[in-house]
């Protein structure tokens, strides 16, 4: 559909549909919130609470159909990470099409996304599926709600991942709570699995660790002390967590990522990651994350 058709269909109180580098963009509003959708990749960029930016966005990153965007939320499905298929996947590649909006009282609005193999899905990984990813914008928090389908006759499995990038003063100043006496794979030491002794998780190099087995009622919470800022997450049917930050030669390998970002970015990323799901033909699961700011800084400017 055209920029027009989309914007005719859709466009009302609190969701505009627009063009913005070169991609089309949902924008969602409550009075107190907003947060914008690429439907490339269904990617979220941007998420603001009373004017404070949630996330990271680089400055490097491309924007072009079927390339994944560095920030915000990319959507990892099928696949986390590198194995049979490319890496992370291809939900993040892929054009969404949107299948409704709602709302929910208390000025919440939401938008709800598909995603359906096709030629270019069944080309990199060989089922067939359907996906439904719901962006919920209440007005102090954000809710994420993904469910798919087994649509083939065969059983299959897949993996997911909000990998979302958090904007931070620095990473000198921020520590991850709740993650104490969790295993960890550690992906920079071949994939060991450690035991966290931490109850303050901080960030003095590269890191890249899957935290396991997280209980669904033990809430993640970043911490930002510079600037009395705080992120509480929360998951259901999720069972891992990604803790991430390239440091300063992987951030210059990456080409899409400056080279001095990194000291304003963490990853924090709910996944179902160590076990994959497995999905009977017509099964289908659903996954919920929700990001609750809690903040005393002042809006960006």
């Amino acid at each position: 559909m055209s920029l027009e058709q989309l914007q005719k269909e859709w466009n009302r109180d609190g969701v505009t549909v627009c063009e913005d580098k070169n991609l089309i963009q949902v924008r969602l509003e409550t009075p107190t919130s907003s947060c914008s959708i690429y439907l490339n990749g269904a990617h979220v960029s941007s998420f603001i609470v009373n004017g404070v930016q949630q996330f990271f966005l680089s400055e490097k990153s491309a924007y072009e159909p079927k390339k994944a965007i560095r920030g915000g939320i990319p959507l990892i499905y099928p696949q986390f990470g590198p194995g049979n298929i490319q890496t992370h996947g291809f939900a993040r590649n892929m054009q969404w099409s949107i299948k409704s909006t709602f709302s929910e009282g208390n000025g919440t609005i939401g938008i709800k996304f598909e995603l359906k193999d096709d030629d270019y899905s069944r080309n990199i990984w060989p089922n067939s599926f359907r996906a439904l990813y719901s962006v919920i914008l209440h007005p102090a928090h954000l809710e994420l709600r993904f469910s798919n389908k087994n649509t083939d006759i065969k059983p299959w499995n897949y993996q997911l991942a909000f990998h979302t990038y958090y904007s931070i003063s620095n990473i000198q100043n921020v520590h991850v709570e709740g993650l104490s006496q969790y295993e960890f794979i550690d992906k920079m030491k071949k994939a060991q699995k450690f035991t966290e002794s931490r109850q303050n998780v901080t960030i003095q190099e590269e890191v890249d660790r899957v935290y396991v087995s997280i209980k669904p009622d033990t809430p993640i919470v970043l911490v930002d002390q510079s600037n009395q800022h705080k992120i509480i997450l929360k998951s259901e049917n999720l069972n891992d967590a990604v803790v991430w930050n390239p440091w300063v030669d992987k951030s210059k390998a990456m080409a899409d990522f400056g080279d001095l970002e990194y000291p304003n970015m963490i990853c924090i990323e709910a996944g179902q990651i160590e076990k994959p799901k497995l999905l009977s033909p017509g099964e289908k699961q659903c996954h919920k994350h929700f990001i609750f700011p809690s903040s005393k800084q002042s809006p960006s400017l």
